[in-house]
């Protein structure tokens, strides 16, 4: 009977159920570590953003070289670059104690007055037998086939032309400007020019007069 009762008493032991071990909460450096990528991935991403400058540099290497030998292939054929656009402004500060000017009534349009005094074709209607031009260099052949050169060094539509003569300073010029009166309407023509002393400067003034009677002339106004 005691072994029976061993055995019931042992039956009816209160059985303690087995508790779940609790997980360890991970702490946020340790979740960060986990998420970032791995050293390995960082270098071949790094690498990958580096080696894209040295590409995009390639390629604006590249294009200058091309851009170089298009000018090269363009001054061997012969071709010249554009030249640079003449001044159509003029700013003195003072004016020049042997520069003179003549004012001439011109019965023409500005349009046409502008042709006679700006253009080769122009200019050899009345100011010199011949007149030929280039690269904004005119050269004018007098009577006696005698040659003098001046250069366009400025220009503005259907309002002025100045020159320059290639022998003489650079700070000396001719021009030639139109003038419209607001009242009457009427056109003129200012010629300016350089003279040394007064006698030189009348001695010019009569070449002007007849030069412009010419231009008169050429444009049929009386």
């Amino acid at each position: 009977m005691k072994k029976i009762k061993k055995t019931v008493e042992k039956k009816h032991k209160k059985v303690t159920p087995v508790k779940a071990i609790p997980k360890k909460k991970l702490p946020v450096q340790e979740k960060r570590k986990q998420v970032t990528a791995s050293p390995k991935l960082q270098k071949s991403k790094a690498t990958a953003t580096t080696s894209s400058k040295p590409a995009i540099i390639g390629k604006a290497a590249a294009t200058a070289n091309q851009v170089k030998t298009k000018l090269n292939l363009a001054l061997k054929s012969g071709l010249k670059p554009l030249p640079k656009p003449l001044p159509s402004e003029v700013k003195e500060d003072k004016k020049p104690k042997e520069l003179y000017s003549i004012e001439y009534m011109v019965g023409s349009s500005p349009d046409i007055l502008f042709e006679f005094i700006s253009t080769a074709a122009g200019l050899e209607k009345w100011f010199a037998r011949k007149v030929n031009v280039h690269e904004n260099v005119f050269t004018f052949i007098w009577d006696k086939n005698e040659e003098e050169q001046a250069r366009l060094i400025a220009i503005k539509d259907k309002e002025f032309a100045r020159f320059h003569w290639l022998e003489q300073s650079e700070k000396r010029y001719f021009e030639f400007r139109i003038q419209i009166d607001d009242l009457t309407g009427e056109v003129g023509l200012i010629v300016s020019d350089f003279a040394d002393n007064q006698q030189e400067r009348e001695s010019a003034r009569r070449e002007w007069d007849l030069q412009i009677h010419n231009l008169q002339h050429a444009l049929g106004s009386p």
